[in-house]
C-alpha cells in the first residue's frame, strides 16, 4: 500500500482505500479556487473533476453553499 507520505494522497485518510482517496480529493478540488497545474499525481487528481461539466457544476453549487463563491 501507498503511504500518505508519498506527495499522492490529499489527506493521511485518503491513502487508506481508494474510494477515501477519490472522496478526500473531491472534497479538496470544491475547497481550492482553483486547479493545479503541474504534473505531480496529486495535481492530476485535482485536475480530474475539470473534465465534467455536471461536476464542474455541482462544484460552484457546493462552493456557493459554503460561502466560498
Amino acid at each position: 500500500m501507498l503511504r500518505f507520505e508519498t506527495g499522492e494522497f490529499v489527506t493521511e485518510y485518503a491513502a487508506t482505500i481508494p474510494t477515501e482517496d477519490i472522496a478526500e480529493v473531491f472534497a479538496e478540488w470544491v475547497k481550492n479556487d482553483e486547479s493545479p497545474q503541474g504534473d505531480t499525481i496529486l495535481e492530476r487528481k485535482l485536475r480530474f473533476f475539470d473534465d465534467y461539466a455536471e461536476v464542474v457544476e455541482i462544484r460552484a453549487e457546493a462552493r456557493a453553499a459554503l460561502g466560498l463563491e
